[in-house]
């Protein structure tokens, strides 16, 4: 028995359910289920339920009752006609311990919905955000969602743009986010008031001409412009992300991650400007132009994935915490 993912998850006041869906079942609960469909069996049509309660922080197997039997079941089989089969199963406790972790990852915000593992996340202090998420099994692999958090950190996830480009979907999240935060007029959470008052950002400049002139040439719904305004934006997201982990790592590190952040500013000002001259030319450039934009785009974007990595892979992270009090905020 194994599991191939989980669906989907249904959020109740007190309690979450999560769809698992399961392959290679024994063959006893496979013959149950081709004596339900006969030639219409489908092998990917299993699955079970998993109950997160809430105030207990449990999980539990469900157990449902077979309507056509009555025999309570553990593992479902979902018939040709869309109808729930429910079958008895003796399902090893080393799994459920596996399927309880792969629940409790969706519930931190970094498990896989329906194949798509989450690459990049970001959350305002209004409790909303965004992420980016990739499958590569699927025939669109990258999706952006925005979604909302409740008061137990779960997400409810909506408006899905599902993409086969990894970096028109990277340039899409990163806009989604950073054009949300400034209309909103939001901080990205959980960055310490006193760090964030006392550190500011280095901005380079993005010319405001070209930025309008590409804007007007390309005037087809869904053009992202590389605006001065967004590209602020997209810093200070930098900025507030070199900030949380300079709370996670030694001092001598610091320096390091503000010249990361620093460099992202000021290669990602360049990128702008240099896509702006492509969608405002005329005639236009070349798709080799385009694509080569887009390439340096992916790399500078990459740089705040090394963030995360300095002071931990060098063998430097953060000593153990002295006796005197934590200044670092909430």
């Amino acid at each position: 028995m194994k599991s191939s993912g989980i669906e989907h998850v249904d959020y109740f006041d007190d309690e979450s359910v999560f769809w698992v869906n399961l392959s290679d079942l024994p063959q006893d609960i496979q013959a149950q289920g081709k004596a339900i469909d006969g030639e219409e069996y489908n092998a990917t049509c299993f699955g079970m339920c998993i109950s997160h309660y809430l105030k207990e922080d449990e999980f539990v197997v469900v157990e449902d009752s077979d309507t056509a039997t009555g025999n309570p079941g553990q593992i479902y089989y979902i018939d040709n006609d869309g109808n729930y089969h429910w079958m008895e199963a003796k399902i090893p406790e080393d799994f459920c311990k596996q399927i309880f972790a792969a629940c409790a990852e969706i519930n931190a915000g970094r498990g896989a919905i329906n194949g798509y593992e989450i690459k990049r996340a970001i959350v305002f202090d209004n409790s909303r955000g965004f992420v980016l998420a990739e499958n590569p099994k699927a025939a669109q692999p990258f999706v952006t969602k925005r979604f909302t958090e409740d008061e137990y950190g779960r997400r409810d996830y909506s408006q899905s743009r599902y993409m086969t480009d990894r970096g028109m979907a990277t340039m899409d999240y990163e806009s989604r986010a950073a054009e949300y935060q400034k209309y909103h007029g939001l901080s990205v959470r959980s960055i310490p008031t006193e760090q964030a008052l006392h550190s500011v950002p280095k901005y380079y400049d993005v010319d405001p001409e070209m930025a309008i002139r590409a804007k007007t040439v390309n005037t087809v719904g869904g053009y992202i412009v590389s605006s001065p305004e967004l590209y602020r934006a997209r810093v200070d997201q930098a900025h507030e992300q070199g900030e949380r982990q300079k709370q996670q790592v030694d001092p001598a590190y610091h320096g390091e991650i503000d010249s990361l952040v620093d460099t992202f500013a000021r290669k990602l000002a360049d990128n702008f400007n240099k896509r702006n001259a492509i969608h405002a030319s005329q005639p236009p450039a070349s798709k080799a132009a385009h694509d080569q934009n887009t390439g340096e785009y992916l790399e500078i974007s990459g740089l705040l994935n090394r963030l995360n990595d300095v002071g931990h892979d060098k063998g430097r992270a953060l000593p153990p915490a002295k006796t005197e009090p934590d200044r670092g905020g909430r």
